[in-house]
């Protein structure tokens, strides 16, 4: 779906991160999303946050329950600052 039915680069720099927080999160083995496609996301989206997750895939979640926290704590301040 997200690779051949909705193609997000027409209308990315249309988001406005005032409005509507985005944070970006890519797992170094997530071939579905990967870590370029995530990057470029970000770079579209002006106000965006990106983090790469190193070790971990498309389910962090799941697969690295530790890890996953380590990189979602940091936005969970950024949104309660």
């Amino acid at each position: 779906y997200y690779i051949s039915e909705y193609d997000l680069r027409d209308t990315a720099a249309d988001i406005d991160t005032e409005e509507v927080g985005v944070h970006i999160f890519s797992g170094e083995y997530d071939f579905s999303a990967t870590v370029e496609m995530g990057r470029e996301a970000h770079e579209a989206i002006a106000g965006s946050t990106f983090c790469e997750m190193k070790g971990i895939g498309h389910f962090p979640m799941s697969e690295n329950p530790a890890k996953f926290i380590e990189c979602l704590l940091p936005v969970l301040e950024h949104i309660r600052g």
